[in-house]
């Protein structure tokens, strides 16, 4: 909302707010939607883990394409920006197949691989988005092999100055099967959650990422189920209760 005029009505201030267009990429941001209600009961639960550190850095991964890290780690890059007055840091480390530039409407150019190969520096790589209080790093445009750019200590650098310019840090990382891009940058962050597909993820692929996870040392602290074929039952629904909860 923007404030139009101030007028003065028995000694109180009266403020009129002229509704704005939105962003043609607030991705709902502004909307109290069931999608929103769930983002923020996500946030809430992640933030017991951060046991009350002034800093933290969470990676979002999976097993296998598809099982929407990136949407859900958008969303929690979301809810965050909401709930804190510093800003939160999306990065897409995805550099394969990155989707966070579609999620923010974005140019994908200027990221994450940029900075690995040191092209660019990683200020001028951090692009604002629809929300003040949220910045993006984008996956950047990769004209060759990953690995080239990408390794234990070129992760480790960008990592340490993503921490020194941030303090709350939502990096979408590769899926876990295909790739091992995920065990390196698992041990750069504070915390890991892992997301699943309810209902089109087989358990033994499931089961077998988690364990190259912990045949590496790395420990899981929670699962994501992602319910985008409602294959739960009803009462995982928003629409078993009848929401929407408002009457406008």
């Amino acid at each position: 909302m923007r404030v139009e005029k101030n007028s003065v009505r028995n000694g109180s201030v009266i403020t009129k707010e002229k509704e704005t267009q939105r962003p043609s990429s607030s991705y709902g941001y502004y909307d109290d939607t069931p999608g929103n209600a769930e983002a923020q009961r996500l946030f809430v639960k992640l933030e017991t883990i951060r046991n009350g550190s002034e800093k933290h850095c969470l990676l979002v991964t999976s097993a296998m394409l598809g099982e929407g890290k990136s949407t859900i780690s958008s969303h929690i890059a979301l809810a965050s920006s909401r709930n804190r007055r510093s800003p939160t840091l999306y990065v897409d480390f995805d550099l394969r197949r990155p989707k966070g530039h579609k999620l923010f409407n974005l140019e994908k150019e200027c990221g994450v691989a940029e900075v690995l190969a040191g092209q660019k520096s990683f200020g001028e790589c951090v692009k604002d988005s629809f929300v003040d209080n949220l910045k993006i790093m984008t996956a950047g445009e990769l004209n060759f092999s990953p690995l080239e750019v990408f390794n234990s200590e070129t992760a480790r650098r960008f990592m340490e100055t993503a921490r020194s310019h941030f303090n709350y840090i939502i990096v979408d990382s590769p899926p876990v099967i295909p790739v091992s891009d995920p065990l390196t940058l698992s041990r750069l962050v504070d915390n890991v959650v892992f997301v699943v597909k309810a209902g089109a993820t087989q358990r033994k692929i499931v089961k077998r990422a988690l364990d190259v996870m912990a045949g590496s040392k790395i420990a899981v602290s929670g699962i994501i189920v992602n319910n985008m074929d409602n294959v739960l039952p009803c009462y995982f629904d928003p629409k078993y209760y009848g929401y929407q909860y408002y009457s406008y």
